[in-house]
């Protein structure tokens, strides 16, 4: 989480004086869970550690599943990923916390559009909500799918080197967008930051069409119409459609628009939440932050996690 521009989630590919640990064989077997109790699939559930495991908490920051493993992701979709505390594996569990699909992945995401990113030894797949595979694990990464498409990450060798390239793939594994960028983003109010081989940061829409010059550092997805983006001179700002900043650089970092705030970080490298004017409706105190999700946000206290609403309030104390 120290990253100062966090993007969506998902598997990226070793990159240089960073690797991944081997994967593992993992074979995808339907949970026989017994009956749960009936839990509103759209009930919000956020994770948070307890006495060095992980549980959820819902909107109101009242405990709705009793901490019981070693890692938890975000709820989509009825279901969030979890850590076995045992097998270190990773699976799949309903909002009234019964175990859906098996902890057997090496990693798992979210599920977003109906499916979920799960990395095995064959690589980065997708899943369906009743275990079996929407896109068979064949990618060297992947992010979570938005808009129809997933940006997923393509190995090939040349010349004797490993050399990885980005494209987007459509829900029955077919490319939207051939692999061809150095680096990209999700796709988010139907354009998608990109960096092509020798270039800076721009975005394109669904055919590959550039919509806003690559003119950028670094560029981020679009929410609620605005982009952080990072300037020549290291800082980040916002930019709207059009491609011109409504937010001039002055933050140290930036992460996405979304319910109306972006969390930013200022010149004493603490965290707030801005506007889309850039005026700080949460004051900047804190050592990481989220984008909100349902009404709440996932913030970093000097190690500790907890969450805030919209007005900077916590629903769950930094723990």
């Amino acid at each position: 989480m120290g990253s100062a521009a966090r993007g969506a989630g998902g598997f990226r590919p070793p990159r240089a004086g960073r690797g991944w640990p081997a994967a593992i064989a993992v074979a995808l077997v339907l949970c026989g869970c017994a009956a749960s109790p009936i839990v509103p699939e759209d009930a919000a559930r956020f994770p948070v550690r307890i006495d060095g495991r992980h549980g959820f908490i819902d909107g109101r920051g009242r405990l709705a599943i009793a901490p019981a493993w070693r890692n938890a992701g975000a709820f989509r979709g009825g279901l969030a990923p979890v850590q076995s505390p045992d097998t270190e594996r990773w699976g799949y569990v309903d909002a009234a916390g019964a175990l859906r699909i098996p902890a057997q992945f090496l990693a798992a995401e979210p599920f977003r559009e109906g499916v979920a990113a799960v990395r095995t030894e064959r690589g980065v797949g997708y899943l369906r909500p009743d275990g079996t595979w929407a896109i068979a694990a064949r990618f060297a990464g992947g992010t979570a799918f938005s808009e129809g498409a997933a940006l997923v990450a393509f190995e090939r060798n040349v010349a004797g080197v490993a050399a990885v390239t980005y494209g987007f793939v459509d829900r029955r594994g077919e490319w939207v967008l051939e692999p061809g960028f150095a680096d990209a983003g999700s796709f988010a109010e139907g354009v998608a930051p990109v960096r092509r081989m020798g270039e800076r940061f721009g975005y394109v829409d669904r055919q590959g069409r550039t919509v806003i010059a690559p003119r950028f550092d670094r560029a981020l997805p679009f929410g609620d119409g605005l982009a952080p983006v990072r300037a020549d001179d290291g800082r980040w700002g916002l930019i709207d459609r059009r491609g011109e900043f409504v937010v001039p650089p002055t933050f140290v970092g930036a992460r996405r628009f979304a319910e109306g705030l972006a969390p930013v970080l200022d010149a004493s490298n603490r965290w707030g939440y801005v506007d889309a004017a850039g005026r700080f409706v949460i004051a900047p105190a804190f050592t990481e932050a989220d984008p909100f999700e349902h009404g709440l946000a996932r913030v970093t206290l000097d190690g500790r996690v907890g969450y805030v609403d919209r007005r900077g309030r916590f629903v769950w104390a930094p723990r």
